[in-house]
């Protein structure tokens, strides 16, 4: 890697304020080698806040309805705290439960890649192929990566060779809301929510335990493990590109070099809000649930680089001289839930 604190002589108007020249992996050995690399690391769970337990939370809930006797409050807090033993509801209302538990685990991070490299007198090449997977420390949290690239230098004469680069990057992410919000954000919502619920339900008759998970609570807050289990966020990316840089001595004087690329970027996110067991989020008094977004974005870019290069040493002076011409095009589509803009630069 060079960084270049002018390189306006080089790339123009746009390097005007500096440029980062990245050079990949090249192939230097004579003899084909292969190289196999594998990690795996752990990522422990972060420190939650400390809150109330259940008994606590019940002290607390108990001291509320004393202070709002006679409203609708301390009505919805008496039916919330769940005294009558006899009452179906009672097993809803009497756990113990670390809601940080349920939205929470140990993650991990693998990686696996392979490379091959080789040359000869003619020329000298590089394979690649990595893949990493990272679960994160909040549940149903994932990403992955799969990344290939053919990287290549061909001497076809003496005086003429050429580069060549094939690339294809392909990234998934699957999140959920975060920061401050009771509605969506499951990290958020395990702070608040009280400890004497749980994740599913209860038989009609209150005994038995059930995999159906509860909706949103009398106090209007969601259940965070319905949105883990339930909810999308997905961002998928992919990106390719191929790019092939020719150089041609002419003479000791002259040498012509260029840089010829294509690039597509495609970035497709989808998001999905379901209902039962989530706070409808409420805009200027409409109540939104079930919600569906959909977004994709394309990206096709052409550059083509051509330079002339004159140089001239005579006793310990030298002149250089650079012509050439560019070349850049970008067209962009973008599709908004059945809304679609297209533009060219």
């Amino acid at each position: 890697m060079e960084i270049l604190k002018d390189a306006s002589s080089i790339y123009g108007a746009k390097g005007a304020n500096g440029a980062i020249v990245i050079t990949t992996k090249r192939s230097h050995s004579t003899v084909t080698r292969i190289v196999a690399d594998v990690s795996y690391g752990f990522n422990w769970r972060p420190k939650t806040y400390d809150v109330m337990n259940a008994s606590d939370y019940r002290t607390y809930l108990s001291e509320i309805q004393k202070g709002s006797a006679g409203s609708s409050l301390a009505t919805t807090f008496r039916d919330y705290l769940g005294t009558d033993k006899g009452a179906t509801d009672y097993s809803t209302y009497h756990n113990q439960t670390d809601w940080s538990d349920e939205v929470y685990r140990t993650g991990n991070t693998q990686y696996y890649g392979i490379s091959v490299d080789g040359s000869d007198d003619i020329a000298s090449y590089v394979i690649s192929l990595g893949y990493t997977n990272n679960k994160a420390t909040v549940k149903s949290v994932d990403f992955s990566r799969l990344n290939a690239r053919i990287n290549a230098d061909i001497t076809l004469h003496k005086k003429f060779s050429i580069g060549t680069q094939v690339y294809f990057t392909y990234m998934n992410s699957d999140v959920q809301d975060d920061g401050v919000d009771g509605n969506t954000s499951p990290t958020f919502i395990s702070n608040i929510k009280s400890p004497f619920l749980v994740p599913y339900a209860y038989t009609d008759d209150g005994l038995k335990l059930t995999s159906m998970l509860n909706d949103v609570d009398i106090l209007g807050v969601s259940n965070p493990v319905s949105l883990l289990e339930n909810a999308k966020n997905t961002n998928k990316h992919y990106r390719f590109g191929i790019s092939a840089n020719p150089k041609w001595t002419i003479n000791k004087h002259f040498r012509l070099d260029g840089r010829f690329s294509y690039t597509l970027i495609s970035t497709k996110e989808h998001y999905f809000s379901p209902m039962l067991g989530v706070s409808p989020v409420v805009v200027d008094g409409n109540s939104y649930l079930n919600t569906v977004k959909d977004q994709s974005l394309s990206q096709n870019n052409l550059y083509g680089d051509l330079n002339l290069h004159y140089m001239l040493t005579a006793n310990s002076s030298t002149l250089n001289v650079t012509a050439g011409a560019r070349v850049m095009k970008a067209s962009r589509s973008v599709h908004l839930a059945g809304d679609c803009r297209q533009e060219t630069i």
